[in-house]
């Protein structure tokens, strides 16, 4: 009865059976070696813990969700990329049109200018302007010339009569 336990305590335990037992049986073998060796590896088992079952599905739970959120990160790169673009192209469109309406403006102060003040010459001018800059950060200087010289026309040098005067 005894032997047949172990047999089944073998197979539980270890996955071998008892005639595999009896064939790896070797009498003249040192059995307090082998005592050692195997109390050693019960210790290292013990050391190691019990064995966490649900592991693999916590293991796939998480990478589904690192897959999600690389996914999401990827599409907010692109959309952020996407929006940059976009806003380039608004600001080069806002570029544009103001120096269109800039142009259109300026022309009609001239024309205005010379009629209000019976000749003479004015201008806009985008001041602070770096060569290939951005026109929306640059200030406007108003410039009039009657005798042939460009000056600022500044609102608080007084009357109009005073400005067509000089």
């Amino acid at each position: 009865m005894r032997r047949e336990e172990l047999g089944q305590e073998a197979w539980r335990v270890y996955g071998v059976d008892a005639p595999a037992l009896v064939a790896r049986h070797d009498p003249v073998r040192d059995l307090d070696g082998v005592r050692d060796r195997v109390a050693d590896l019960e210790e290292r088992l013990a050391a190691i813990g019990p064995v966490n079952l649900v592991a693999d599905d916590e293991y796939r739970e998480l990478d589904e969700r690192l897959t999600f959120l690389r996914t999401q990160h990827d599409d907010l790169t692109a959309s952020i990329k996407d929006l940059e673009k976009a806003l380039r192209g608004m600001t080069r469109t806002a570029q544009d049109r103001f120096v269109q309406a800039f142009d259109e403006i300026n022309l009609h102060f001239g024309r205005l200018f010379e009629r209000l003040f019976e000749g003479g010459r004015a201008e806009l001018r985008l001041v602070e302007a770096e060569e290939g800059g951005d026109p929306l950060d640059t200030g406007r200087c108003p410039l009039w010339c009657n005798d042939g010289r460009a000056r600022p026309l500044d609102p608080c040098l007084g009357q109009p009569e005073r400005l067509a005067s000089r």
